[in-house]
């Protein structure tokens, strides 16, 4: 069993950035069905939680406001068709992206949240979702994974502990860290680092 806690507020919040006219969302209450997203995105919480992955947080809270907005389309009649929109938008100005970019670049060793890269965009954090992927083809969870294992590749090459590298790259333990790398890479990190240095 998963509980999955949303709280009144953040609903509120997406409800108010995605219509304008949007009063406090109520979400109706249903026991016993059956929601093939739901479930998917409950599964997809429960990987991240028990096997790490380069998009960390990030993808926690990506999976967070995906659950959200399928709650206000599906539970509270709130009626948003997120693809309508995306299709109209051009996706992020090269200026604001290269302030996002040089950010995640910046804080890779530190958490990076969803609400700091929206800030750093001058956006709400679901439009900057939205259209960060538009401009970049990736998810900010996906892109700034692939930049940490770049930097973990970079510093395994350089002969820092593997230990220090999965702290830097924000994993909860080094073990975590081996078996990310090695689902990503298709090998060890210790196996990287000798054939860097062959």
């Amino acid at each position: 069993m998963v509980h999955i806690y949303l709280p009144a507020s953040f609903l509120s919040n997406l409800a108010g950035t995605l219509r304008s006219d949007a009063s406090s969302p109520s979400i109706d209450y249903h026991a016993g069905f059956r929601d093939p997203l739901i479930e998917c995105i409950a599964t997809e919480f429960v990987r991240e939680l028990t096997c790490e992955t380069w998009g960390g947080s990030l993808l926690i809270e990506a999976l967070s406001d995906a659950l959200a907005l399928r709650l206000l389309n599906s539970h509270a009649g709130f009626g948003i068709d997120p693809a309508r929109s995306a299709i109209a938008s051009p996706g992020l100005d090269s200026r604001r992206l290269q302030r996002v970019i040089d950010y995640i670049d910046a804080n890779l060793a530190g958490p990076i949240t969803l609400d700091d890269l929206a800030a750093v965009a001058s956006l709400s954090r679901f439009h900057f979702s939205r259209m960060f992927k538009i401009a970049t083809g990736q998810s900010p969870s996906t892109f700034v994974g692939h930049r940490r294992l770049e930097m973990a590749k970079i510093r395994l090459a350089a002969g820092l502990s593997i230990a220090q590298i999965a702290f830097d790259c924000g994993f909860s333990s080094e073990s975590n860290f081996v078996r990310s790398f090695k689902r990503v890479g298709g090998m060890t990190p210790g196996e990287f680092r000798r054939m860097s240095r062959q």
